[in-house]
Protein backbone atom coordinates (compact mmCIF):
# COMPACT_ATOMS: atom_id res chain seq x y z
CA UNK A 1 0.00 0.00 0.00
CA UNK A 2 1.12 3.63 -0.65
CA UNK A 3 0.97 5.90 1.05
CA UNK A 4 1.64 9.51 -0.45
CA UNK A 5 3.45 11.88 2.15
CA UNK A 6 1.52 14.79 0.26
CA UNK A 7 -1.49 16.57 2.34
CA UNK A 8 -3.19 17.59 -0.99
CA UNK A 9 -3.82 14.03 -2.24
CA UNK A 10 -5.57 13.02 0.96
CA UNK A 11 -7.84 16.62 0.50
CA UNK A 12 -9.00 15.93 -2.87
CA UNK A 13 -9.50 12.18 -1.97
CA UNK A 14 -11.70 12.96 0.82
CA UNK A 15 -13.36 15.53 -1.55
CA UNK A 16 -14.40 13.03 -4.26
CA UNK A 17 -15.49 10.76 -1.11
CA UNK A 18 -17.47 13.12 0.21
CA UNK A 19 -19.74 13.94 -2.59
CA UNK A 20 -20.23 10.07 -3.04
CA UNK A 21 -21.16 10.00 0.59
CA UNK A 22 -18.59 7.91 1.74
CA UNK A 23 -18.14 9.93 4.79
CA UNK A 24 -16.39 7.83 7.20
CA UNK A 25 -13.41 7.18 4.10
CA UNK A 26 -13.65 11.35 3.61
CA UNK A 27 -13.58 11.87 7.25
CA UNK A 28 -10.27 9.45 7.33
CA UNK A 29 -8.40 10.96 4.36
CA UNK A 30 -9.32 15.05 6.00
CA UNK A 31 -7.35 13.44 9.40
CA UNK A 32 -4.82 11.88 7.32
CA UNK A 33 -4.62 15.32 5.48
CA UNK A 34 -4.27 17.02 9.09
CA UNK A 35 -1.51 14.91 10.01
CA UNK A 36 0.63 15.76 7.09
CA UNK A 37 -0.04 19.29 7.49
CA UNK A 38 -2.43 20.94 10.31
CA UNK A 39 -1.78 24.36 9.11
CA UNK A 40 -4.03 24.40 6.79
CA UNK A 41 -7.51 25.88 7.41
CA UNK A 42 -9.88 24.64 5.17
CA UNK A 43 -8.89 21.19 6.13
CA UNK A 44 -10.99 21.53 9.48
CA UNK A 45 -13.60 23.08 7.77
CA UNK A 46 -14.27 20.16 5.26
CA UNK A 47 -13.25 17.45 8.23
CA UNK A 48 -15.99 19.47 10.08
CA UNK A 49 -18.77 19.55 7.52
CA UNK A 50 -18.14 15.90 7.07
CA UNK A 51 -18.71 15.12 10.97
CA UNK A 52 -21.94 17.36 10.40
CA UNK A 53 -23.23 15.25 7.54
CA UNK A 54 -22.57 12.17 9.58
CA UNK A 55 -24.53 13.76 12.51
CA UNK A 56 -21.23 14.14 14.91
CA UNK A 57 -21.96 17.18 16.45
CA UNK A 58 -19.72 16.78 19.19
CA UNK A 59 -16.67 16.08 16.86
CA UNK A 60 -17.80 18.76 14.35
CA UNK A 61 -17.46 21.87 17.21
CA UNK A 62 -13.84 20.43 18.57
CA UNK A 63 -12.93 20.46 14.71
CA UNK A 64 -13.73 24.15 13.88
CA UNK A 65 -12.45 25.47 17.08
CA UNK A 66 -9.24 23.48 15.98
CA UNK A 67 -9.51 25.47 12.71
CA UNK A 68 -10.12 28.72 14.70
CA UNK A 69 -7.48 28.75 17.82
CA UNK A 70 -4.89 27.88 14.40
CA UNK A 71 -6.41 30.54 12.55
CA UNK A 72 -8.80 32.95 14.83
CA UNK A 73 -9.77 35.23 11.99
CA UNK A 74 -11.69 33.36 9.63
CA UNK A 75 -14.55 35.19 10.09
CA UNK A 76 -16.41 31.53 8.06
CA UNK A 77 -15.10 29.37 10.76
CA UNK A 78 -16.66 31.30 13.52
CA UNK A 79 -20.16 31.29 11.86
CA UNK A 80 -20.33 27.92 10.73
CA UNK A 81 -19.48 27.25 14.50
CA UNK A 82 -22.23 29.19 15.47
CA UNK A 83 -24.51 26.79 13.19
CA UNK A 84 -23.64 24.05 14.42
CA UNK A 85 -23.98 25.04 18.31
CA UNK A 86 -27.13 26.50 17.26
CA UNK A 87 -28.08 23.08 16.33
CA UNK A 88 -26.75 21.67 19.40
CA UNK A 89 -29.04 23.49 21.43
CA UNK A 90 -26.06 25.46 22.57
CA UNK A 91 -27.53 28.90 21.87
CA UNK A 92 -25.51 31.72 24.27
CA UNK A 93 -22.35 29.65 22.26
CA UNK A 94 -24.17 30.27 19.40
CA UNK A 95 -24.10 34.01 19.86
CA UNK A 96 -20.66 34.44 20.53
CA UNK A 97 -19.81 32.62 17.23
CA UNK A 98 -21.55 34.37 15.38
CA UNK A 99 -20.59 37.69 16.78
CA UNK A 100 -17.18 37.06 16.82
CA UNK A 101 -17.52 36.06 12.94
CA UNK A 102 -19.53 39.78 12.50
CA UNK A 103 -16.47 41.14 14.58
CA UNK A 104 -13.97 39.98 11.92
CA UNK A 105 -16.22 40.81 8.92
CA UNK A 106 -19.21 43.13 9.27
CA UNK A 107 -20.69 42.71 6.38
CA UNK A 108 -22.03 38.77 6.88
CA UNK A 109 -25.75 38.20 5.78
CA UNK A 110 -25.37 34.69 6.98
CA UNK A 111 -24.08 35.80 10.15
CA UNK A 112 -26.45 37.75 10.91
CA UNK A 113 -29.19 35.51 9.78
CA UNK A 114 -27.38 32.75 11.90
CA UNK A 115 -27.84 35.32 14.80
CA UNK A 116 -31.36 36.33 14.59
CA UNK A 117 -32.58 32.94 14.60
CA UNK A 118 -31.00 32.15 17.72
CA UNK A 119 -32.49 34.91 19.33
CA UNK A 120 -35.66 33.23 17.42
CA UNK A 121 -34.95 30.35 19.33
CA UNK A 122 -34.56 32.32 22.45
CA UNK A 123 -37.83 34.11 22.12
CA UNK A 124 -35.73 37.69 22.00
CA UNK A 125 -37.87 39.11 19.12
CA UNK A 126 -36.27 42.67 19.07
CA UNK A 127 -33.01 41.17 19.07
CA UNK A 128 -33.47 38.75 16.08
CA UNK A 129 -35.65 41.41 14.17
CA UNK A 130 -32.52 43.90 14.52
CA UNK A 131 -30.18 41.17 13.48
CA UNK A 132 -33.14 39.82 10.36
CA UNK A 133 -33.03 43.52 9.39
CA UNK A 134 -29.17 43.82 9.14
CA UNK A 135 -28.98 40.64 6.93
CA UNK A 136 -31.74 42.15 4.55
CA UNK A 137 -29.92 45.50 4.50
CA UNK A 138 -26.78 43.41 3.37
CA UNK A 139 -28.71 40.58 0.79
CA UNK A 140 -32.30 42.13 0.09
CA UNK A 141 -33.72 38.96 -1.79
CA UNK A 142 -32.77 36.92 1.15
CA UNK A 143 -36.46 35.10 1.49
CA UNK A 144 -35.92 32.88 4.02
CA UNK A 145 -35.17 36.38 6.63
CA UNK A 146 -38.39 37.26 4.92
CA UNK A 147 -40.43 34.36 6.18
CA UNK A 148 -38.40 34.28 9.68
CA UNK A 149 -39.40 38.31 9.95
CA UNK A 150 -43.04 37.27 9.11
CA UNK A 151 -42.98 34.74 11.81
CA UNK A 152 -42.27 37.25 14.77
CA UNK A 153 -44.51 39.70 13.50
CA UNK A 154 -47.38 37.21 13.55
CA UNK A 155 -46.07 35.91 17.30
CA UNK A 156 -46.17 39.78 18.26
CA UNK A 157 -49.76 40.30 16.86
CA UNK A 158 -48.91 42.31 13.81
CA UNK A 159 -50.87 40.11 11.53
CA UNK A 160 -51.25 42.66 8.17
CA UNK A 161 -47.20 43.38 8.88
CA UNK A 162 -46.76 39.37 8.58
CA UNK A 163 -48.88 38.26 6.00
CA UNK A 164 -47.01 41.83 3.93
CA UNK A 165 -44.07 40.14 4.62
CA UNK A 166 -44.29 36.89 3.84
CA UNK A 167 -46.15 37.04 0.45
CA UNK A 168 -44.80 40.77 -1.00
CA UNK A 169 -41.68 41.00 1.09
CA UNK A 170 -42.72 44.24 2.89
CA UNK A 171 -41.59 45.22 5.84
CA UNK A 172 -43.74 47.43 8.24
CA UNK A 173 -42.29 50.98 7.76
CA UNK A 174 -41.22 51.38 11.32
CA UNK A 175 -39.16 47.81 10.61
CA UNK A 176 -37.73 49.05 7.16
CA UNK A 177 -34.61 48.46 5.84
CA UNK A 178 -32.29 51.76 4.91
Amino acid sequence: VVKPDFPWFYNFLGDALAQKDRLKDAENCYKEALQLKPDIAKLYDKLGEVFVKQDKLDEAIATYRDGINLKPKIHWMHKKLGDILQQKGSLNEAIISYQKALEIKPNICWAYAGLGQTYLLQEKWEDALNCFVKALEIKSDYNDVYQKIAHILQKQGHLEAAEACKTRRELPSWLAVN
